[in-house]
């Protein structure tokens, strides 16, 4: 399996998508149709499932999320939430893997924070100020296909 882990903040939403919108009223609605467009091509393109690290996970359940995700046609299934502790990100990520029952064959972290540690070679950054870019886009997915030729990540300011 291929998975994804999500942060929502600067990934699905950004800087420049809440510059160009009116006030949204249910914080469930900022979510940038741009950059769910691009997360379902990478969707698409490697079937990989999502697993949220995102604080969106916070006092949610993976139903309660995959509701939104369904509201704003996002194609991908959650199965799982990065655990709720103080780690750093990528300790919440590695817990979850070393506690998932799925064999990975895959996975990226789409983030604009670098707190990933020794995971960082699977981080697909992105940046706050513009969220998920179509170059985002083609690195998440050479990574998740196993493109061997990756030299570094895109980094995005």
């Amino acid at each position: 399996m291929k998975i994804i882990f999500l942060d929502i903040d600067g990934v699905l939403n950004s800087i420049s998508y809440f510059k160009s919108i009116n006030d949204i009223d249910d914080p469930d609605d900022r979510l940038d149709p741009v950059a769910v467009a691009l997360l379902n091509k990478i969707i698409q393109a490697t079937n990989a499932k999502i697993v949220i690290s995102s604080s969106w996970r916070l006092g949610k359940s993976i139903t309660q999320l995959q509701d939104v995700f369904n509201k704003h046609s996002i194609i991908g299934t959650i199965v799982g939430l990065t655990p709720d502790d103080y780690n750093t990100r990528g300790v919440q990520i590695q817990q979850w893997i070393n506690d998932c029952d799925f064999t990975i064959d895959s996975f990226i972290i789409l983030d604009d924070d670098n707190d990933m540690c020794h995971l960082n070679k699977h981080l697909v950054k992105t940046s706050v100020k513009d969220g998920l870019t179509i170059d985002c886009v083609h690195l998440a997915i050479s990574k998740l296909l196993g493109d061997t030729n990756i030299v570094s990540n895109t980094q995005i300011d």
